[in-house]
C-alpha cells in the first residue's frame, strides 16, 4: 500500500525516500511474518473444508494454496528486484527509519552475485507489481467473500474457525 501512496501522494524525492523505505520495512516484515505462518502451517494442519461439495472443497484448496503461493512470491520477488540495490550498498536501506540494514552488506558477497541479481532484477521487479496490482486484492475478496458465505449463508462454523473463536454447536 505504501508505493499507492508513493504514487498518488508523493511529491517531493523526500516523501518518495519515505515511502519506498516504509515499503520495504513493511515487506521485510511481511516476509518474516510468512515463515513463521508457513511453519505454523506445516506443524498445525488446517482443518477439512466444511462442505459437501467435491467441486466448494476443491476451490477452497486452490485459494488457500494460492494465497500460500503468493504469500511467497510477494517478498522473493520483492527482494530480488532490489538485491543488487541491498546486498552492494547503492543505497541507505533503513528498518523502520531506525535500523540501517545495509551495516550488515558483505561488499565481497556483491562482486560474486552483482551479475545475476542484476540479471534477475526486472523480471522480478515485474512479477512483484502484478502480483501486488492485479492478484493479492481479487483473491483476498474472495476469501472474505467465501468465509461471509459460509457464516450467513450456509452457516456453518467456517468464519469461526479462523478467527480462532469457539465453533457454533
Amino acid at each position: 500500500m505504501t508505493i499507492y501512496f508513493r504514487e498518488w501522494f508523493a511529491i517531493s524525492d523526500k516523501e518518495n525516500w519515505y515511502a519506498i523505505q516504509l515499503h520495504f520495512s513493511v515487506g521485510l516484515t511481511l516476509a518474516v511474518l510468512v515463515v513463521l505462518r508457513i511453519f505454523w502451517r506445516l506443524i498445525d494442519k488446517p482443518p477439512r473444508v466444511n462442505s459437501k461439495s467435491q467441486k466448494v472443497a476443491n476451490a477452497s484448496r486452490i485459494l488457500h494454496g494460492t494465497l500460500y503461493l503468493i504469500m511467497i512470491i510477494m517478498p522473493l520477488s520483492g527482494y530480488l528486484s532490489k538485491a543488487d540495490y541491498f546486498i552492494c550498498g547503492k543505497g541507505q536501506i533503513s528498518l523502520y527509519f531506525f535500523y540501517d540494514l545495509h551495516r550488515h552488506n558483505p561488499v565481497a558477497l556483491c562482486d560474486i552475485v552483482n551479475a545475476t541479481l542484476s540479471a534477475l532484477s526486472q523480471p522480478a521487479d515485474i512479477i512483484h507489481q502484478i502480483t501486488g496490482a492485479w492478484l493479492i486484492i481479487p483473491l483476498l475478496a474472495l476469501h472474505i467473500a467465501a468465509a461471509l458465505y459460509h457464516h450467513f449463508v450456509v452457516k456453518d462454523d467456517t468464519l469461526l474457525k479462523m478467527t480462532t473463536f469457539k465453533p457454533i454447536k
